[in-house]
């Protein structure tokens, strides 16, 4: 009798979090040290970066390597004299590394099946990107508003960073195809503090807050979700990349059993686990 099992399609959604998000690295190391496959990646913002460098075919090992190569944040960003009403940094220099990286990549050619999210800010909507230049979806993907210049692509004319919205693109993931989707948040939910003073601590607390609430419901659609503590580990503390790289390993490992029971063979359907309706935009 013909055996009609298939394995689970394995799905990581990897999320933002500057260089916290360099945590996506340890996180596919593990994987790959217990031979588990990748096959659906999506990413938002450092998420995108990492995620879609891994699909277009660049070794973890040399992602990693690129990543603690880094040791000025001068290296990319680039502050915007002329027009900082746009934003900050104007970008320039991130455009050129991803460049270098991966040239024209488009992500429909990508080595494993990708995605990765940005806002439209004119729209207010989520759109997630399954074709186009690589390089410039991923950019967009990481342009944090106020910060970064907005990146106009096609018919978009100011997209910003995917967090703005969602954190972890896990919906899109299972669009993708996966049956079994890792969700790995960088931010988690926001630490205790003592006290707070001062109208605009008070509003960020508060944001902080409404954001994580939001990103709570979302995970709730993961079947896994890796949150690495990170402990002194800020989102723009490039000299910690490589403890946040062992971090995101270190809770891999953690969870490497449930992730390889969750991936049993089955009978190739999709999980019956529920999730609300796609609520985003795909690329035109």
């Amino acid at each position: 009798m013909e055996n009609t099992k298939k394995r689970k399609k394995l799905g990581l959604a990897l999320g933002a979090g500057a260089f916290r998000g360099v945590c996506h690295i340890g996180v596919i190391e593990a994987l790959e040290e217990h031979g588990i496959e990748i096959d659906v990646v999506t990413g938002c913002s450092m998420g995108a970066v990492i995620g879609g460098s891994y699909a277009a075919g660049i070794p973890i090992a040399e992602i990693k390597n690129t990543i603690l190569a880094i040791k000025r944040k001068g290296k990319l960003i680039d502050f915007n004299i002329f027009t900082p009403r746009k934003g900050a940094v104007s970008g320039k220099k991130i455009h050129a590394f991803l460049n270098e990286s991966l040239g024209d990549i488009l992500i429909e050619n990508a080595k494993i099946p990708f995605a990765a999210t940005a806002v439209d800010f004119k729209k207010a909507e989520l759109v997630t990107f399954t074709s186009g230049t690589m390089r410039d979806i991923l950019h967009a993907s990481m342009a944090i508003p106020g910060l970064f210049r907005p990146v106009s692509i096609g018919d978009y004319e100011m997209l910003v960073d995917g967090c703005v919205i969602e954190n972890v693109p896990i919906e899109a993931t299972r669009a993708l195809g996966a049956d079994v989707v890792i969700a790995v948040d960088p931010i988690g939910k926001p630490k205790e503090i003592k006290k707070i003073s001062g109208i605009i601590p008070s509003l960020r607390r508060s944001l902080k807050l409404s954001a994580w609430e939001r990103e709570k419901r979302n995970l709730e659609k993961a079947d896994i979700t890796i949150t690495p503590p990170m402990q002194g580990v800020t989102v723009f503390g490039l000299k910690h990349s490589a403890k946040s790289i062992i971090e995101g390993y270190n809770h891999t490992i953690e969870v490497i059993q449930q992730i390889k029971k969750l991936l049993e063979f089955g009978n190739g359907k999709a999980m019956t686990k529920t999730t609300s309706s796609m609520s985003i935009s795909f690329d035109k």
